[in-house]
């Protein structure tokens, strides 16, 4: 399989699933999931990168706390966001604290 085949097929796949999930869950379900999952990469990749002291790890982790913080807002529940970005916060001091003290 080509390159163009493997992303027409993997993008029919997302289609296929993305009909199912819309048609059962309301926006707001959505990014509330979607900010969940990044936020388990956030968390994921600051444990990492507090054993590892690798810096793209750091930088990683930034990136998916910020895509959790962003989904969290939309998602247009009082006080997840403040939850998501106090986790993020948290996660990010001890990864900090552990990779200094290594």
């Amino acid at each position: 399989m080509d390159g163009m085949e493997t992303f027409d097929s993997l993008l029919a796949d997302a289609v296929r699933k993305a009909m199912v999930e819309i048609s059962e869950k309301t926006m707001q379900d959505l990014q509330r999931e979607t900010a969940f999952t990044w936020l388990g990469r956030c968390v994921a990749t600051f444990t990492r990168f507090a054993e590892t002291s690798d810096l793209q790890d750091l930088c990683d982790a930034e990136e998916f706390g910020h895509e959790a913080i962003e989904h969290a807002s939309l998602a247009d529940e009082p006080g997840f966001s403040d939850a998501i970005s106090q986790v993020v916060h948290v996660c990010r001091g001890r990864a900090l604290a552990r990779s200094a003290s290594q």
